[in-house]
């Protein structure tokens, strides 16, 4: 409070003293500045056939040293790697994924799950590290 009354104090002193002075805003405000032609194009990574060369080299390494829990191995359009684990493979692929030295991944960065009625085992886990 004791600020503001200060600030507000100097700027009318500042206008007693210097009347003639044109008083510059006490707040810059930033202007943001766009161009006069939108772009439209839609924003779609590249294919990057290494990173996806590499993802799927490490998905059937996986594959061949978790045979019993890993189902299918698949990278998507947007390179993502996906493991399709049984229920029961759960803590020990997690467990694999964070302690071995060729994976290390330390941290879990989404889980959800998905819900579709008309099946046997109705729900599924999608965990992304």
């Amino acid at each position: 409070m004791a600020a503001a009354a200060r600030g507000w104090w100097r700027g009318l002193v500042w206008a007693v003293a210097l009347p003639r002075v044109a008083r510059r805003p006490s707040v810059l405000l930033p202007v943001r500045r766009e161009s006069a032609a939108a772009d439209t194009r839609p924003t779609v990574r590249p294919r990057n056939d290494v990173a996806h060369k590499q993802l799927s080299a490490f998905g059937e390494y996986v594959a061949e040293i978790l045979p019993k829990y890993i189902q299918q191995v698949q990278v998507s359009c947007f390179n993502e790697l996906e493991l399709c684990i049984h229920p029961d493979g759960v803590i020990p692929v997690l467990t694999f994924l964070r302690d071995h030295t060729n994976a290390q991944f330390k941290s879990l960065a989404d889980l959800t799950a998905v819900d579709i009625p008309t099946r046997q085992n109705r729900f599924e886990v999608s965990k992304e590290i």
